[in-house]
């Protein structure tokens, strides 16, 4: 498998949905996580863009790598 070199998040109360992308493109991770697991799966990634994208009742997380936050109105385009 390709190491994930962009990777989205939709943010959420307790589980967020994760999407994961290589250099080319390609789909190399699609899965679902608790917020406690969130943090474990960052961990081990290398260093990569990250967008976030969240609506109303979500809260931020804390994350060393590189984050772009979306509003509401692009992710529902």
């Amino acid at each position: 498998m390709n190491p994930v070199s962009t990777l989205g998040i939709d943010l959420a109360k307790s589980t967020f949905s994760l999407h994961g992308l290589d250099a080319n493109g390609a789909v190399v991770l699609r899965r679902g996580l608790s917020r406690a697991k969130l943090s474990e799966l960052v961990a081990q990634l290398p260093p990569c863009l990250i967008g976030i994208g969240s609506l109303l009742g979500s809260a931020p997380v804390r994350c060393p790598h590189s984050q772009r936050s979306s509003s509401a109105s692009f992710c529902l385009r």
